[in-house]
């Protein structure tokens, strides 16, 4: 599937049909009132992405549908009307937004900390995000990560639930003292901000 050129797919499904349209305006704004127009739409988001989740399909619909409204209405008080909006447009822009919101934060996820590089990076912005750790919340820092490493030896993904593994922690043969709470607390509130940058293990 590494081959796999959604852009094209999507473009080449628009020359096998006759695909049905919405007109959008100030007073049309219900795509359910046009016969077969949003089943459509889900039939081929779902061509795409069969597993995702109704709830997040079904929002994104009406998203997309406040948003072509938005315009068409621009577009009506400039007495212009809107150019109908096919179903598979309408389908594309939201398995373009679902791939682009849900699947690349998830595939970013699923690396693994470089905890190291972490730590450098936490140490050096700390002047600008006022973390400021004593040198004994530091060093409580480096037994945490020992610790998530000791518990995950095959490396720390940004799917580990890094809460509970402080309160772990803190009940641990480690014993953190209470005064290093809040530094550890914030090199977490770190590593969740800047989850999306690649901090993989080497």
């Amino acid at each position: 599937m590494e081959d796999f050129d959604l852009r094209k797919y999507l473009a080449e499904g628009k020359l096998v049909k006759e695909e049905l349209t919405y007109q959008f305006s100030e007073y049309d704004f219900d795509i359910t009132k046009e016969p077969g127009y949003q089943e459509e739409i889900i039939k081929k988001i779902k061509s795409i992405y069969p597993n995702i989740e109704n709830d997040i399909m079904m929002r994104m619909i009406r998203d997309s549908e406040d948003y072509y409204y938005s315009e068409a209405r621009s577009e009506n008080k400039l007495g212009r009307d809107y150019e109908p909006v096919g179903s598979d447009e309408f389908a594309d822009s939201i398995i373009m937004s679902y791939r682009d919101q849900y699947l690349e934060e998830n595939r970013l996820l699923k690396e693994d900390i470089n905890l190291d590089d972490a730590l450098d990076k936490f140490e050096s912005l700390e002047d600008e995000y006022s973390y400021n750790p004593s040198l004994e919340g530091s060093q409580e820092i480096g037994n945490f990560i020992d610790f998530l490493r000791e518990r995950h030896p095959n490396g720390v993904s940004y799917e580990v639930d890094l809460d509970a593994e402080f309160a772990a922690f803190d009940e641990s043969e480690y014993e953190p003292s209470y005064t290093t709470h809040v530094d550890i607390q914030n090199f977490i509130d770190f590593l969740s901000e800047f989850g999306k940058q690649t901090f993989s293990e080497s």
